[in-house]
């Protein structure tokens, strides 16, 4: 459970990096 937690917020951290570099 928590390896799928931790994978979820590196997929958010990604997706905010990527709104926040464009």
């Amino acid at each position: 459970m928590f390896n799928i937690q931790f994978d979820l917020e590196i997929v958010i951290n990604l997706k905010i990096s990527l709104v926040e570099t464009n």
